[in-house]
């Protein structure tokens, strides 16, 4: 195979034909090669990091620069192709040439593009012996179901219905999205490849809209709970056996600590006004609030906030033990046609409750570990989006719901004595950290992105890192220039300014 490489490209909307493929391909060929419709954007980076499924592979992201929007946009899908891909790959590349060359190049060429390219292109020389196929460092993992996926999402290859993101696809890369803006780097694993030695790497998962959880992964997952994971789970999940019949209880009640006690929801016509797309048609219509597998395949309309669909749950005041900067009596915003789960508390505590007093989430201690359990079953799609080529690139989440995902997680390491490897702070919400590693070569390097195409630097950044049991930090550099980063050393950890920078940076970490 010297010299020879094999890479697959599919389309965005049916990368998951066949449960377990998705999970396993990637370790069977050279590279995944997922064609992604635009130029730029958090879906952009949540679809190279699903397909690296957690694991130390290249992703051949097929960008699209045809539908980009402005120079700022273009060299941002740039950076991410160095940063989730580690190599480059777009569509058409007369799209990125310095000179008009074809009919393709005539409907969106920018001559800024190839000096946009070259700016990416040089750095990647200067420090490419960090980019060489590293491993992820992130301890935080956000759990994908196939098998769920296909049960309740089947799309069709051309068919009219998959020109938008499907309910599932929407979900998981809103929740990942509010992961980022939160800083908390997260890797995407598939539920079809769990094994005990991959969530040996993991401190947290996020398992969401994951319906049929099969007895074997349902067991790996309570076993690392039981050893000191952090499980946040949400409403539906293990709810269906593996044939996507729902059960009386959810498979997994013995980790909740709740048992499944029915939907709830909103059926009068009269008080929703939450909207799905639908193309083929009708192209728009109501949200139809229900446990039918019919009601969760459409998109969701989320460039208008719904008012007498939204409800609100307010967290207890039991809850700053367990979710970290989450004040008693914090109000968070939800869209009550999309349903949540009526559960009863077992060995569970009720840390939110709805307006009927309906627990909203609870938390549950098990052996070492804990386990959330967020009752509604679309919690990530309280947001809006904006800036869209193909997908969504501005995410504007309603209050209070990313800070709840983000103070389950900080407070679960915290409960478990763990931490994020690395923590950046003082920065917006628009920078995402992503964390890689060379264990052989004893380092770690932390990628900096700013996805605000109009920002022109971001200033003021801190970090703290959190080294490896058994490692102490011997140096802080910047790979391009050489640089040293001075920082200081307490209880641990070691903290350091970081400088200012444009779009992308990138510092390593040497124990």
């Amino acid at each position: 195979r010297k010299g020879c490489a094999f890479t697959f490209s599919v389309h965005g909307r049916v990368s998951i034909k066949f449960p377990g493929v998705a999970a396993k391909v990637g370790s069977v060929i050279a590279a995944n090669g997922p064609e992604q419709y635009q130029c730029f954007g958090r879906f952009n980076s949540f679809y190279m990091e699903m397909h690296k499924g957690g694991e130390a592979r290249p992703v051949m992201c097929e960008f699209y620069n045809w539908y980009s929007p402005s120079p700022a946009h273009d060299i941002r899908g740039f950076a991410q192709h160095l940063m989730h891909g580690e190599c480059f790959y777009n569509f058409t590349a007369n799209q990125i040439f310095g000179q008009a060359t074809s009919s393709y190049a005539m409907w969106s060429w920018e001559q800024s593009r190839w000096e946009n390219l070259k700016k990416i292109l040089f750095k990647a020389r200067k420090i490419r012996e960090y980019l060489e196929v590293p491993a992820s460092a992130a301890n935080v993992g956000l759990v994908a179901s196939e098998l769920s996926y296909m049960a309740f999402y089947p799309v069709k290859m051309f068919e009219a219905d998959n020109v938008l993101p499907n309910r599932w696809y929407q979900q998981q890369a809103a929740l990942w999205t509010a992961l980022n803006q939160s800083q908390i780097p997260t890797d995407i694993i598939w539920a079809e490849a769990l094994t005990p030695e991959k969530l040996k790497r993991y401190r947290a998962l996020v398992l969401l809209d994951a319906r049929i959880v099969t007895p074997p992964q349902a067991e790996i997952i309570r076993d690392w709970v039981k050893a000191g994971g952090v499980l946040i789970a949400g409403g539906s999940t293990s709810l269906c056996n593996q044939w996507a019949e729902f059960q009386e209880d959810y498979q997994m009640a013995d980790l909740f600590g709740v048992s499944y006690g029915g939907f709830a929801g909103v059926t009068d016509p009269e008080k929703i006004d939450t909207f799905c797309l639908k193309p083929g048609g009708p192209i728009v219509f109501k949200a139809v609030s229900g446990g039918e597998p019919g009601n969760f395949r459409w998109h969701v309309h989320r460039e208008t906030k719904p008012v007498k669909s939204l409800g609100t749950y307010t967290v207890s005041g039991n809850a700053p033990a367990f979710l970290q900067g989450v004040a008693p009596g914090t109000a968070c915003e939800y869209d009550m046609p999309l349903g949540y789960d009526k559960v009863k508390p077992g060995t569970a505590e009720v840390l939110a409750t709805f307006a009927d007093n309906n627990p909203a989430l609870t938390v549950n201690k098990v052996g070492q570990g804990l386990c959330y359990f967020w009752t509604p079953i679309y919690p990530g799609l309280s947001h809006m989006e904006s800036g869209w080529e193909m997908e969504a690139n501005r995410y504007d989440f309603w209050p209070n719901v990313r800070e709840l995902l983000s103070g389950m997680v900080r407070g679960g390491l915290a409960h478990v004595k763990a931490s994020l490897p690395v923590e950046v702070a003082n920065v917006s919400r628009e920078v995402e950290v992503t964390l890689r590693q060379q264990p052989e070569k004893s380092r770690m390097m932390v990628h900096l992105l700013d996805y605000d195409p109009k920002s022109a630097v971001v200033k003021g950044a801190g970090m703290t890192v959190h080294p490896p049991v058994g490692k102490t930090v011997k140096r802080i550099f910047y790979p391009d220039t050489g640089t040293d980063v001075k920082f200081i050393a307490a209880e641990g950890r070691v903290a350091a300014n970081l400088r200012d920078f444009a779009v992308h940076d990138m510092v390593v970490v040497e124990w």
